[in-house]
């Protein structure tokens, strides 16, 4: 085999060694590795998950066009524009709800095999939460200017989503039911 193909082979994903998280190790980490890999699955019944998203999903549909379409007289296009974003973040907040995933890592050595399951905190919609609430806070202000009545409805939304960021990102029990760690060796 070539050099460069050999290269672009171990540069590849799955041929990368397996990275535990921080402060675990394999057990026998001084044993060779016959075999290795790793696994990311949702360790749950995910019939009952697909239901529950295909439900609430179907729910903000029908929500959605009589809110929008039908009680508002609004255009479509205009229904389109206002509706897509809303149900675009709520689609994707909805997924990560109802499809999470747990990383599995398998070691097979002469000794045995060593089993590592843990479940890796997503940083990306923490980020995306407190943008969404810098952002809701900046339209409070203007909505606010234009109608100061709407002060305590316009501080709801934006307040309620800065309380969900400092409590999740604060909570000691929310990282650690998402630094869950379980070694076994069989």
């Amino acid at each position: 085999m070539s050099s460069p193909l050999r290269k672009f082979l171990q540069a590849l994903p799955w041929n990368q060694p397996i990275e535990l998280p921080a402060n675990h190790q394999w057990k026998h980490a001084n044993q060779r590795a016959l075999l290795e890999w790793r696994i990311k699955a949702r360790p749950y019944n995910t019939t009952v998950a697909n239901g529950m998203f295909i439900f609430l999903l179907c729910t903000t549909l029908i929500f959605s066009y009589f809110l929008l379409y039908k009680n508002a007289n609004f255009a479509l296009i205009e229904t389109t524009f206002i509706a897509v974003p809303g149900f675009f973040l709520f689609f994707l907040a909805l997924y990560g709800t109802t499809h999470q995933k747990t990383k599995f890592a398998y070691r097979l050595t002469e000794i045995g095999i060593e089993v590592c399951e843990w479940k890796a905190p997503g940083k990306g919609w923490m980020i995306a939460l407190k943008w969404l609430t810098v952002i809701a806070a900046i339209a409070v202000l203007f909505i606010v200017a234009l109608d100061p009545s709407a002060f305590w409805v316009a501080l709801a939304g934006p307040g309620g989503m800065g309380l969900l960021y400092l409590g999740l990102a604060n909570s000691k029990q929310f990282q650690e039911m998402h630094s869950l760690y379980r070694h076994n060796v069989f």
